[in-house]
């Protein structure tokens, strides 16, 4: 277990989520989430909403648009280093995926999901 970095608005969401344990994704009881279930009840209903933003594909193609934003903001290197892969070819070869205008467009959206104008810091 490591620390990993991540945007500042998702910091205060989760430093002012109340937390029965140290899992950040934790049941009532304080035991980790099963991730199955937390897709299924509510980010495919979540998505669901809104008919322009894109169709849920999975944790593994979360985690690969992850990389691959990284990539593109920074670098190879920057996206390696925060998937904690040991090898920055494993990184361009299966995290790294060209983007195009459409999904650049969708990922600009959910962004305008975190405005802060109603001053939670979370999705509307």
């Amino acid at each position: 277990m490591a620390p990993v970095h991540v945007p500042e608005v998702l910091s205060e969401i989760l430093s002012a989520t109340p937390r029965a344990s140290d899992y950040i994704l934790a049941t009532p009881t304080g035991r980790p989430i099963d991730l199955h279930n937390l897709a299924a009840r509510v980010i495919r209903p979540a998505l669901k909403r809104d008919p322009s933003l894109p169709k849920w594909r999975g944790f593994y193609a979360l985690r690969r648009g992850i990389g691959t934003a990284l990539a593109d903001v920074d670098n190879a290197l920057a996206a390696k280093s925060h998937l904690r892969h040991a090898n920055v070819a494993t990184t361009t070869a299966h995290y790294i995926k060209s983007v195009d205008a459409a999904a650049v467009r969708a990922v600009d959206k959910i962004s305008v999901l975190f405005d802060n104008a109603n001053g939670s810091g979370r999705p509307n």
